[in-house]
């Protein structure tokens, strides 16, 4: 991390003691929205920082707006803000803190990749379709991949096994597969999948990650640009002919 980064995060760790400290007592369900909001304006700030420099780590982090007092005579015509609203704000700060060890430079980036081995990273959701792809690659295109659940933990956070491993590959292919649904009963790729788009693309650069793409999946808006190579649901082997163009491509 850079000084800026230390001193934001030191700001940001200092507003998570001040929200934790409120949410100590269990019965309390009201907060004064005059005090409250300071904080989540202070927190506005720090999020679009670190979401402006590490987006690729924080995709999941919704740029949510203000909240909105009771309008009601509470706390000296101040109003209120309730619980579950104070909640959500530590969580959205815990996201950013819990990531935080993993912030690095564009510089130690580019180090790293130029001494990364040709492997490939292979990301998915709850769908099996990944197998197939691995079983293409290893076996039909004698290339070597990385899937996060083959490795062994080591006592590491999913977070940190997914930061180390990655370190050796250099290029990513990732399987959005419709494996959830949204409030409208259209299927969606799981979280970690778009939290995982991010990253890499982030971590490879563009050019380094191949998206195959489960036709009918919605797309959520903060990646509606990337390119992809659709296939129909339990057909991905029909992006392999495209995808061998890609990875000629980039070197493989």
């Amino acid at each position: 991390m850079n000084r800026l980064d230390e001193i934001n995060l030191k700001k940001l760790k200092l507003l998570n003691s001040h929200i934790e400290d409120a949410l100590k007592n269990p019965t309390s369900r009201y907060f004064d929205f005059g005090i409250y909001l300071k904080y989540f304006e202070e927190f506005e700030i720090l999020r679009d920082y670190f979401k402006g420099n590490y987006s690729d780590l924080l995709l999941d982090l919704e740029n949510k707006s203000k909240p909105e007092s009771s309008k009601t005579t509470d706390f000296e015509g101040r109003g209120f803000l309730r619980r579950q609203v104070i909640i959500d704000l530590n969580k959205d700060i815990q996201k950013i803190i819990s990531r935080s060890e993993f912030f690095e430079t564009d510089s130690s980036k580019a180090t790293q990749l130029t001494n990364n081995s040709q492997k490939i990273f292979i990301s998915h959701g709850k769908s099996k379709d990944w197998i197939e792809l691995q079983n293409f690659l290893t076996h039909q295109s004698r290339l070597e991949t990385i899937e996060l659940s083959q490795q062994a933990n080591l006592g590491r956070t999913i977070l940190q096994k997914l930061n180390e491993e990655s370190k050796k590959c250099n290029y990513a292919i990732i399987v959005m597969s419709g494996d959830d649904t949204d409030p409208d009963g259209k299927a969606k790729a799981r979280e970690n999948v778009i939290h995982e788009i991010g990253f890499f693309q982030g971590t490879y650069g563009l050019d380094r990650v191949c998206i195959l793409y489960e036709e009918g999946t919605s797309i959520p808006s903060n990646i509606s640009g990337v390119v992809y190579i659709p296939y129909k649901h339990d057909e991905i082997k029909n992006t392999f002919l495209d995808l061998q163009k890609e990875l000629k491509a980039a070197g493989f």
